[in-house]
């Protein structure tokens, strides 16, 4: 398949019974392991990162806070019976049954019987049916309204702080288009299976960009099973005009990364900078040496670096072309927080985390906003 023909393939969406199987899972894990950090351990309560102009939004909006905090509460009823009542019930009863286990099996060897390997399948299978006999409760009763609740949480609480950096469109499964981005060379293999979600377009200091959450999933010969290539942020952004060919840098560090970001351009050549530590960072080929160099002055080149210093564990790809840059900065994890049930919609650590997220978001597109002056 080609990639022209990728891109004209429908948005790539999850499957949602798999969805609602991970959260189900991932919801009595959890569970499991805050009684055990609650028994064993300390709860640490994370600071407040709200700003000034995120408690005015909140304050402003109350009446769509206040909806949201009632479906919240809702939800949260119902992890309350299941992980506070029905999950210890079922491991009680499974210590019970366990402990009738061990009781007679050292009633066999007090008796002369001959002690059995299988003992101690039988002392752990109880445990094991408790908690799958939770998981398909969750997945019944709780996974499909939470990711309900994650989807009305975002589509309402991400616009109300996004008008402090201007007039932009929030959408919850939008997509930055593929095909535009074929001649990147930058773009990971990936048969035409790419999801997005929390995508916002507008203009920021007269500049339009797009930006999304993205995931790239490609098929390896041989496998059926789609594998992930890529996860984490993608930028797409006019360029500076004037400037001609395809100019690609990535990481170094990316070449032994989980996610291997790599360049796929014809009639390149590398392009050795000025700057030592850039050049020991990053790989940049070109197909028109002066306009690389042109572009990556030495401003661009400290942002850069200083990007690279922001995301050190991420993989770093940047591609110029056709008057657009395209960014994948590949983090590994989701770009914009996942809301909790058991947190409050207006609790401010968790509203404020969202918008340092954002900011993070922000700061990234000055930094390539200022390469236009």
């Amino acid at each position: 398949m080609s990639t022209e023909q990728q891109g004209e393939l429908q948005p790539y969406r999850r499957n949602i019974a798999s969805q609602r199987w991970l959260v189900a899972v991932d919801f009595i894990l959890n569970k499991i392991s805050a009684r055990l950090a609650l028994r064993f351990g300390r709860n640490r309560q994370p600071p407040s990162l709200a700003s000034a102009a995120v408690k005015d939004v909140l304050q402003q909006h109350r009446d769509d806070i206040h909806q949201l905090e009632v479906e919240r509460q809702r939800l949260q009823s119902q992890a309350d019976l299941l992980g506070n009542k029905l999950l210890p019930a079922f491991l009680l009863a499974a210590a019970a049954f366990a402990g009738w286990t061990v009781l007679s099996q050292l009633w066999m060897l007090i008796n002369g019987g001959d002690f059995n390997l299988s003992f101690f399948m039988s002392v752990l299978s109880p445990f094991f049916w408790a908690i799958m006999l939770a998981v398909g409760i969750s997945y019944l009763s709780f996974a499909g309204s939470y990711l309900n609740y994650i989807d009305n949480c975002k589509q309402r609480l991400i616009p109300l702080l996004l008008t402090e950096f201007g007039k932009l469109d929030y959408q919850r499964y939008g997509a930055i288009p593929i095909q535009p981005l074929a001649a990147s060379g930058i773009l990971p293999p990936h048969n035409g299976d790419v999801f997005q979600e929390d995508y916002i377009v507008g203009y920021y200091r007269q500049c339009h960009f797009q930006v999304s959450h993205t995931e790239f999933y490609g098929r390896q010969r041989g496998h059926q099973r789609a594998r992930k290539k890529f996860h984490g942020l993608m930028l797409y952004l006019a360029a500076p005009t004037g400037f001609e060919g395809v100019t690609t840098l990535v990481q170094q560090r990316t070449l032994t990364s989980r996610f291997k970001l790599t360049t796929d351009v014809a009639n390149t050549e590398q392009v050795f900078l000025e700057d030592a530590d850039f050049n020991q960072r990053f790989t940049v080929y070109s197909t028109d040496q002066i306009a690389a160099r042109a572009w990556l002055t030495p401003a661009l080149m400290q942002r850069l670096l200083s990007l690279s210093d922001q995301y050190a564990d991420a993989g770093i790809a940047v591609s110029m072309f056709n008057q657009q840059v395209l960014l994948l900065l590949n983090t590994d994890q989701q770009a914009l927080t996942t809301p909790d049930s058991e947190i409050a919609v207006a609790d401010l650590p968790f509203c404020g985390q969202l918008h340092s997220e954002l900011q993070n978001i922000f700061t990234v597109l000055e930094l390539f906003q200022n390469s236009r002056s």
